[in-house]
């Protein structure tokens, strides 16, 4: 239970309820008012008193019966079938901690003065300058030729892998800045690829620009570190930092994607004021086909927000659809190259252990390795959407 959810794109204020899974649902003063009240130890008689006196209503046991069959598909009641669930389908899986919070906090509030306005215009000008400069100079390498060199291959994933961690400090660092404390930085797998996620739960208590910024506190980060590659690449003309920059820029890109649950999908939630897309789209779209515009069960958004939640709704079926019907068909194909590319590689990393070329052989593992992973990935996405659709199956199907 996280409170008042501030900057709410509803026409009253909206109050956040959190599911096991991480799911966020807003719901209004009554509904969370009475989360509060259900400790598995009162009444409905006694629930109802408290609820009248805390709101001025005047609710029998019955009305306090009906909400609570309003709170139970959400799945926060502990006890209900929903309480507890599966990560969505869409979420970042096999999760594990990596840095705790008091590792964590620290070094977030000694970065935290890179969030002044002042700092953060320098690094965007610079940013831009860097860009554009290094996208006026020839090509260092062909990306195959360039990968051909084990030293680049490995220091690539090396400063992609740090940059990683990086981006997620950014998040903490952001969070701070705005008044709230970070939680654990860990690591798990979102859709087919490892993914470093920080918990920044707390921020949800902050105002609509801190949350914003802790949204674009990751992306910010990349920006500096892409900064200090091109920079390093215009200094020395080392390809190897060309090519690491350019990997920051693809994950900058790759973050503001809106369908998928990455920084540019929190950036959508927070500007339209609504605490979770996904968790609202199966209302968005029921209501499109009855034609109204609210759900009567929870706060109402304002019709702008609606007409924003309907269409990021609509196109994120219609990326999912293609993105699934694309997946399926690519199967077979990722099946058999994936087979002979772990052969190859292991192979190749194998002769070159035994003629004493360490770091090709480290190379060649590690490319391995991720390949597995990926494959691995695909296997888990795939058994999780069968058992999401068999989960919506009718009974006796």
């Amino acid at each position: 239970m996280l409170g008042e959810f501030k900057g709410a794109g509803s026409t009253c204020p909206g109050y956040l309820l959190r599911r096991p899974d991480g799911t966020f649902f807003m719901v209004s003063a009554l509904l969370y008012g009475l989360a509060e009240e259900l400790d598995g130890r009162r009444g409905h008689n006694e629930i109802a008193a408290r609820l009248n006196s805390r709101f001025n209503r005047t609710l029998s046991h019955e009305d306090v019966g009906v909400l609570i069959k309003k709170l139970e598909p959400l799945g926060v009641i502990e006890g209900t079938p929903g309480a507890g669930a599966a990560r969505p389908l869409l979420g970042t899986s096999a999760c594990v901690t990596l840095i705790s919070p008091r590792f964590v906090l620290p070094a977030a509030r000694f970065l935290r003065p890179l969030f002044h306005p002042a700092v953060v215009l320098s690094v965007l000008a610079a940013t831009v300058a860097v860009q554009f400069a290094v996208t006026r100079t020839q090509l260092p390498l062909a990306p195959a030729d360039a990968f051909r060199d084990p030293a680049v291959v490995l220091a690539v994933l090396a400063i992609t892998l740090l940059g990683g961690l990086f981006h997620e400090l950014g998040h903490a660092s952001a969070a701070v800045y705005g008044g709230a404390k970070p939680g654990p930085i860990g690591v798990g797998i979102h859709l087919l690829w490892p993914a470093f996620y920080t918990d920044t739960t707390e921020s949800y208590h902050s105002d609509r620009l801190a949350r914003v910024r802790t949204d674009l506190g990751g992306v910010y980060f990349n920006f500096l570190l892409s900064v200090t590659l091109g920079l390093a690449f215009a200094i020395t003309g080392n390809p190897m930092w060309f090519w690491a920059m350019l990997a920051q820029d693809l994950t900058v890109v790759q973050q503001f994607l809106p369908f998928l649950r990455l920084d540019g999908y929190y950036l959508a939630c927070d500007l339209a004021g609504v605490p979770d897309l996904f968790s609202e789209m199966g209302s968005a779209l029921r209501r499109r086909r009855r034609g109204t515009h609210n759900s009567p069960d929870g706060p109402v958004l304002r019709r702008g927000v609606g007409a924003f939640v309907l269409a990021w709704s609509v196109a994120t079926v219609g990326f999912l659809c293609w993105f699934g019907v694309r997946l399926t068909l690519a199967i077979p194909t990722i099946i058999t190259t994936t087979l002979e590319l772990v052969r190859d590689l292991w192979g190749t990393a194998i002769q070159n252990l035994l003629q004493d070329n360490p770091a090709a052989a480290l190379a060649g593992l590690v490319v391995t390795l991720l390949v597995v992973i990926q494959f691995s990935a695909l296997v888990i996405l795939a058994l999780r959407v069968v058992r999401f659709g068999a989960a919506r199956l009718p009974a006796g199907s």
